[in-house]
């Protein structure tokens, strides 16, 4: 007897507690839904932010719509991108600059589309470029492999006289993608589905509890990785540029993080840094962005183009940044600021 009511109470208190994790669930996406006009609700009724185009094998933004949330809306054009609507063929003396990248270009944390990189870089090339064009060709999630292929399947159409590249930090991902790979034990992996915000929202409310002196167990050092991959792809991106004879301006990434602030401030602008990246540690990914960036800067110059290295010019903390690595409002203007004048200085000059 005493057995069937254990056996009653478990049940019930496991019943109780998937409906407690529902409940929750269900605020999480509602609350996702309002602030940003994503959320599982999109998948059901079809009215995705993304799509899959099978020709380029590129995800997209839904062409020709409009997420609307209350801290971030995003506009689409007929292309897919977070951009005007810009006819492919040009006008007479108009001048096109297509700033490709990822997140931090497409404007992940950016309110509207006229907050944007592309947009504060736009305005203030518009003073002294009456017809120019700057196109948002940023894609969140990318990495430099998509970013080759979305520049030969959807920006070379515009034309464009100029490619400012700010690669991201997405192909690091790869590396703790990687660690997790290998086996480490028999038990069966469970995952929750993919639009679930449950146990992200709990992981990254919860990476303050992980202090530097646990966070040093089982990470992995930036001198350890094999960079050849990545090597690889820089080398076929620039050898891509050289092909289609478009000059390219490239921009070192840019982090909130700094190695000369105190290590409490450090761990507190990394948080979503590592928990996209959780195979390092805060040293670590100074070391891999460092070197990512010194990779950048080396092939670069290696075929004959540009850097402005942003990483040294673009102050970190909370004022410019939105988290680890995205860009303010603040942020993005004096980033459109810096490459504005580069542009000017040296491409377009009078």
């Amino acid at each position: 007897m005493e057995l069937i009511l254990d056996n009653r109470t478990f049940f019930k208190t496991l019943f109780l507690t998937i409906v407690i994790l529902l409940a929750i669930e269900l605020a999480l996406q509602v609350r996702s839904h309002i602030r940003y006009g994503q959320s599982v609700f999109n998948i059901a009724s079809g009215a995705t932010a993304y799509q899959f185009d099978p020709q380029l094998g590129l995800k997209l933004l839904t062409k020709n719509s409009f997420i609307d949330g209350k801290i971030n809306a995003i506009r689409s054009n007929s292309m897919g991108l977070r951009s005007p609507e810009i006819p492919l063929e040009k006008q007479d003396k108009e001048i096109r600059i297509a700033l490709l990248g990822a997140s931090t270009v497409m404007g992940t944390y950016s309110k509207n589309n006229e907050d944007t990189w592309s947009y504060q870089l736009q305005y203030l090339l518009e003073k002294s470029l009456p017809r120019v064009n700057v196109i948002n060709a940023g894609i969140a999630g990318y990495t430099v492999d998509n970013q080759i292929s979305l520049l030969n399947g959807v920006v070379l159409p515009y034309q464009p006289d100029l490619i400012v590249w700010y690669a991201g930090f997405n192909d690091i991902s790869g590396y703790c993608a990687t660690e997790q790979a290998k086996p480490s034990h028999s038990l069966v992996n469970i995952k929750l589905p993919k639009w679930s915000l449950l146990v992200d929202l709990a992981i990254k409310n919860t990476m303050w509890l992980r202090t530097t002196k646990f966070e040093l167990l089982n990470k992995i050092s930036a001198k350890e990785l094999d960079s050849h991959r990545y090597q690889t792809t820089l080398q076929k991106f620039f050898e891509n540029a050289n092909a289609i004879d478009i000059p390219i301006l490239t921009i070192t990434m840019a982090r909130a993080f700094r190695r000369d602030m105190p290590l409490e401030e450090q761990e507190e602008l990394s948080v979503t840094a590592r928990y996209y990246n959780s195979c390092f540690s805060v040293d670590g990914l100074h070391d891999v962005y460092d070197q990512h960036n010194e990779l950048l800067t080396r092939y670069s110059e290696k075929f004959g183009q540009r850097v402005l290295r942003l990483d040294r010019l673009l102050p970190g903390g909370e004022l410019h940044f939105s988290d680890a690595t995205h860009f303010s409002l603040k942020g993005t203007q004096l980033a459109s600021e810096l490459v504005a004048a580069n542009i000017l200085n040296e491409y377009f000059k009078e």
